[in-house]
């Protein structure tokens, strides 16, 4: 395992990433276009939104916690010890998703009242019942999917597991371009679950060497009972985490209809961002994590963790730069079109803004945490979560108050500041040595080409462009070049490791 391969599988699924999230804008440059931010909207975003949080909850949290004990299994047991334990897990986790989507089914009404907003119409908690309960399938498809990906992911196969945003998104284009205005939203949710099965069947299809059902008798259950001791806290953790962004849409609908759509469309920006440069560095990193976990290689992953702190930090800052500056022109060239007006172009800028302010805490919160996983350490995630929670919910409550549907997205930014500050205290516990003071020269670099290029916005801005789409890509393209070309005068080592990394491209080299 060297760093030249995490480089190579961060690219490759940054690149696939990359090209998921073009789509996804294109998605909800649709939704913006042919739904706007309507009640309709918003009974599509808050179902759809309750459905992958409940999954998020439980799911996501069993796939953390199974991905480092699967790996020690084959490790340590070889491929057929880690194969039973696969089996194990479906065998409990597939009857709890079936529970799971009945208790979905069942108390979908109140689920509906919860998130209607003040003087709905009685029609809008009939709908959204109706799109709960047939939602409440998808607990089924998370459970097979994610599970059995973790066999991929400890082979470092990442794209597959990966896929679902990708079908997730074209289904939907597809259901908003040509069934949408006849059908409505259940158009729309029929794609969502669609997508899901297509995910099922595309990473059954690429385990296909790695796993086996095992019909008969399980050896043994004892890991499955460290799973979900392990996955317990986890759960509390992501619950606390999945509770606050409820908190956050019941608050968006207190605000008024369409603000759900507000929140979500604004979120859909700060996302391209987390998943494209974050997320897919951070599950690339847990892979390899938990292997040297398991081989006791501490050094080595405080060496790794350092250096994916920094680059990271150094990748978000200038799309930082963008959003807080050129934010009005982001969002106005993404949605301004058709039922999307000047008032929902202002909104979803507030949120954007927001959501901006915490990147670099994102990133970090996203990294840090991988470490206590990879050590099978998951009460401190869940007490952390529980403390940035709380902060979050008061922040926004507070916040929305005084500046609205942005201060609940500001919100979620400052109370990431307080997780990664903890995280930062408590993870020297696994990394004695790790310091984020040893590459505080590249952070300082960061900070100066940030400012630089913050300031060549402002200067541009002075200069009349009425074309909102050319004024965009003017200023962005001028943030980028500036941003890297102060790093470079600076000689950040970053820009350079980076351009190493490349090197094969001729069109690079005169730079080394």
């Amino acid at each position: 395992m060297t760093q030249k391969s995490i480089f190579r599988s961060a690219i490759l699924l940054s690149g696939f990433m990359f090209f998921t999230k073009g789509l996804g804008l294109v998605k909800q440059i649709s939704f913006a276009a042919i739904g706007g931010a309507s009640a309709q909207t918003d009974t599509f975003f808050v179902a759809c939104g309750v459905v992958e949080q409940l999954c998020m909850i439980l799911f996501s949290a069993l796939s953390v916690s199974l991905l480092p004990i699967y790996t020690q299994k084959l490790v340590q047991n070889g491929r057929g010890a880690a194969n039973q334990l696969i089996n194990a897990v479906l065998r409990v986790c597939l009857p709890l998703a079936l529970l799971l989507a009945i208790v979905c089914y069942i108390f979908a009404p109140f689920v509906s009242e919860f998130f209607s907003p003040r003087g709905a119409e009685a029609d809008y908690v009939v709908s959204l019942t109706y799109y709960l309960r047939l939602m409440s399938v998808a607990f089924l498809l998370w459970g097979y999917f994610l599970t059995v990906n973790v066999i991929l992911e400890a082979e470092k196969i990442f794209i597959p597991g990966r896929s679902q945003g990708f079908f997730q998104n074209l289904f939907l284009i597809v259901a908003l371009v040509f069934f949408f205005r006849a059908k409505g939203v259940v158009s729309l949710v029929y794609a969502f679950l669609l997508s899901g099965l297509i995910e099922c069947i595309l990473v059954t299809y690429c385990v296909r060497k790695y796993f086996f059902i095992v019909w008969g008798k399980i050896t043994s259950y004892k890991p499955v009972w460290l799973l979900l001791r392990l996955a317990f806290p986890l759960m509390l953790g992501n619950a606390m985490f999945e509770i606050n962004d409820i908190v956050d849409k019941k608050l968006a609908t207190m605000l008024g209809t369409g603000n759900v759509s507000f929140l979500t469309y604004g979120g859909s920006i700060n996302e391209i961002i987390t998943t494209l440069i974050i997320s897919s560095v951070s599950t690339v990193l847990f892979a390899h994590f938990s292997t040297l976990a398991a081989e006791n290689q501490r050094e080595k992953i405080g060496e790794i963790l350092s250096k994916a702190v920094v680059a990271l930090s150094l990748s978000v800052l200038p799309f930082m730069i963008i959003c807080l500056t050129i934010g009005r022109e982001l969002v106005y060239c993404l949605y301004g079109r058709g039922a999307f007006g000047t008032f929902a172009v202002e909104q979803t800028v507030a949120v954007v803004m927001g959501y901006s302010v915490g990147f670099i805490f994102n990133m970090a919160r996203s990294n840090l945490v991988r470490v206590f996983y990879a050590f099978q350490n998951t009460s401190f995630p869940m007490a952390n979560g529980i403390i940035t929670v709380l902060c979050n919910i008061s922040l926004s409550i507070l916040l929305s108050h005084f500046l609205g549907i942005g201060g609940i997205a500001l919100a979620t930014s400052l109370s990431l500041g307080i997780a990664t500050l903890l995280l930062l205290i408590k993870v020297k516990v696994y990394l004695p040595g790790f310091s984020l003071l040893k590459d505080k020269s590249e952070y300082i670099k960061g900070i100066i080409a940030a400012l630089a290029a913050a300031s060549g916005s402002y200067i541009l801005q002075f200069f009349l462009i009425e074309n909102s789409y050319i004024r965009f890509m003017i200023i962005a393209v001028e943030i980028i070049v500036i941003y890297l070309f102060v790093l470079y005068v600076l000689r950040s080592k970053v820009l350079a490791d980076f351009l190493s990394h490349i090197s094969r491209f001729k069109i690079l080299r005169r730079f080394h």
